[in-house]
């Protein structure tokens, strides 16, 4: 008997890779509604066949637009990203269609591009904050603060890892942003002072003002226990003196803290590095060996 060859077998098992990628596709799209993906669909299903099997099952946030123009957050596969974008979907930390002079934050609410004070205490209270580690003495108070009626003092009273956090809209930052502080050491000049940058629950990125090693650092500061230096750079500093810290985060992942004198002007001192484990998020701070004051943090983006 002639036994003949398995040519239909291949082509089984190409249209069934492509059955496979087509699902993996559609998946990510499941919340899309009011667009016609019929003319892309072959096009996405060709594109998609020459991505890895890693690539199609990883995931990314978009900005989905639905029939009424409204933008929500929703999850989808990293292999149909661009499609979604082509189809009037918005990127987190993209510019919002039809308003000039807003992006998407990280909840996908359309953000201001501008300068803007993002936290300055005047609530009067820490409510909006989790408090990780224990020891922890946070306070608003007038006598923290640099500007308004109040600032933030901030101290361990164990020497422990204590921080505060917050990484809820109004707080947002992300990379390509630049951020500042004004930061004062309270009467004792020792210990370190914290502000962190990109934090959520599983961390931060940090410039650290550090009168106990007489420098100033960056950091990255992984659930909160862990205080990987990035590099530093000497500085000498005076108690009861305020500064103004500020972080340039490049949206390759680079990073540079610059320290100004009290005029908010004055270059004091420059560290620069890069780290690409937190890319957005929130703000945190931590302080040891007395009160570290920090007030009106800011944002030009």
């Amino acid at each position: 008997m002639k036994i003949q060859n398995n040519k239909p077998t291949n082509r089984l098992i190409i249209y069934t890779y492509s059955v496979m990628i087509m699902v993996l596709i559609m998946a990510g799209c499941d919340n899309l509604t009011d667009f016609d993906h019929a003319e892309t669909l072959q096009s996405q299903i060709t594109q998609s066949e020459t991505a890895t099997l890693n690539n199609a099952q990883s995931r990314v946030d978009v900005c989905h637009v639905n029939g009424k123009g409204e933008y929500n957050k929703i999850t989808i596969a990293t292999a149909a990203f661009e499609s979604h974008i082509d189809h009037g979907d918005g990127e987190i930390g993209g510019d919002v269609p039809g308003m000039e002079g807003y992006i998407f934050d990280g909840n996908c609410e359309p953000m201001e591009l501008g300068f803007f004070i993002i936290e300055d205490f005047e609530s009067g209270n820490l409510d909006a904050y989790t408090f990780v580690g224990e020891n922890i003495v946070a306070v608003v108070a007038a006598e923290f603060a640099h500007d308004g009626e109040y600032g933030l003092g901030i101290t361990d009273s164990a020497a422990g890892s204590g921080w505060i956090y917050r990484n809820d809209s109004q707080v947002y930052v992300k990379q390509g942003d630049v951020i500042s502080v004004w930061v004062k050491f309270d009467n004792i000049l020792s210990g370190r002072g914290y502000f962190g940058f990109g934090a959520s629950d599983l961390g931060t990125l940090s410039f650290v003002v550090s009168p106990n090693t007489s420098d100033i650092r960056l950091q990255l500061n992984v659930n909160y226990n862990t205080y990987t230096d990035l590099n530093s750079s000497p500085q000498i500093f005076q108690a009861d003196k305020w500064y103004r810290a500020e972080v340039v985060w490049g949206t390759d992942g680079s990073i540079t803290g610059n320290l100004y004198d009290s005029d908010g002007a004055t270059l004091l001192s420059s560290v620069s590095d890069n780290s690409t484990v937190f890319s957005e998020g929130g703000i945190a701070f931590r302080g040891f060996a007395g009160f570290k004051a920090f007030d009106t943090v800011e944002v030009f983006r």
